[in-house]
C-alpha cells in the first residue's frame, strides 16, 4: 500500500478561476479508491458526491469540483493507491488539516470571560478576563451563503450578517461552557476582535476524537480588556 497528497491551489485545475465543475488531475501511478480518500478545500473537508466527485484510475486520478472553485483557494488531497486500515484513515485526514493549516492558516488570540449581571439594572454587565490568553492558528473565511448551505439558512434567520466570518480551528479549542463568550483576535495583537455567535458552530471527530470545528464570528464595535 502507497500513500500520496497533493497540496496545492485552484490554479492547478482546469477550467477558469470562479467557475464550477473544475478538474484536477492527480499524479498517482497505481489505482486509488475511496477508502482513505480526503479533498480539503480552503481548510474545509468536501462531500462526495454533493460538493466533489471522482473517477478512480490506475494513474492520474481525476476529482472535479461541482461548486465554483478560485485560483487562490488552497487544495489538500490524501489518498492511497491501495486499500488503508481505519486506523492509517484517521492519521492520514489529522496530518491533512495540520497541513491546511500550515498553508493556509493565520494567529488567532482567543480570550475567555465571565460575565456579572448588576443588581439594579440588567443590562448593567461587567465581563472579566479568565485565564490566560491563549494563541492558536486558524482558517478564517467571508460568509458566503451558498444556498443549502448552513450559512444560507442562518442568513435568513437573521442570526448571520454577510459582515461576519466564519473560522476553522484545531478540535481541542473550547468555544462553549461555562463561559460568558470568546473574543478572537484575528492577526496582530493590535487586530480587530470578535465575539463568538452561538448558532450554527460544528464539530468534525474522528474515532471519537475531536478533529476540527467551525465557529462563526461578529467583529466586535466596541472593546474588551
Amino acid at each position: 500500500m502507497k500513500s500520496g497528497q497533493f497540496n496545492g491551489t485552484g490554479a492547478d485545475c482546469s477550467g477558469s478561476s470562479g467557475e464550477a465543475d473544475r478538474v484536477l488531475t492527480l499524479s498517482n501511478t497505481g489505482a486509488t479508491s475511496q477508502n482513505g480518500f480526503l479533498v480539503y478545500v480552503s481548510g474545509l473537508a468536501l462531500a462526495l458526491t454533493t460538493e466533489y466527485t471522482v473517477s478512480h484510475k490506475n494513474s492520474s486520478t481525476e476529482i472535479t469540483f461541482l461548486n465554483p472553485l478560485w485560483d487562490d483557494m488552497t487544495i489538500v488531497i490524501s489518498y492511497y493507491e491501495g486499500t488503508p486500515a481505519e486506523s492509517d484513515t484517521d492519521t492520514r485526514l489529522t496530518r491533512a488539516l495540520d497541513r491546511t493549516m500550515e498553508l493556509a492558516g493565520t494567529q488567532l488570540r482567543i480570550r475567555y470571560f465571565t460575565e456579572t449581571i448588576g443588581s439594579v439594572w440588567d443590562d448593567e454587565t461587567t465581563l472579566a478576563q479568565s485565564g490566560n490568553s491563549t494563541w492558536v492558528s486558524g482558517v478564517v473565511f467571508p460568509i458566503r451563503g451558498r444556498e443549502g448551505s448552513t450559512e444560507s439558512l442562518l442568513l435568513k434567520q437573521g442570526k448571520l450578517l454577510d459582515s461576519d466570518k466564519k473560522v476553522f480551528v484545531n478540535g481541542s479549542i473550547a468555544f462553549t461552557g461555562s463561559i460568558y463568550g470568546v473574543d478572537v483576535q484575528l492577526g496582530s495583537p493590535t487586530g480587530d476582535l470578535y465575539s463568538v455567535i452561538p448558532d450554527g458552530g460544528e464539530m468534525w471527530e474522528i474515532s471519537s476524537t475531536p478533529i476540527y470545528k467551525k465557529q462563526f464570528l461578529r467583529r466586535l464595535t466596541g472593546s474588551l480588556t
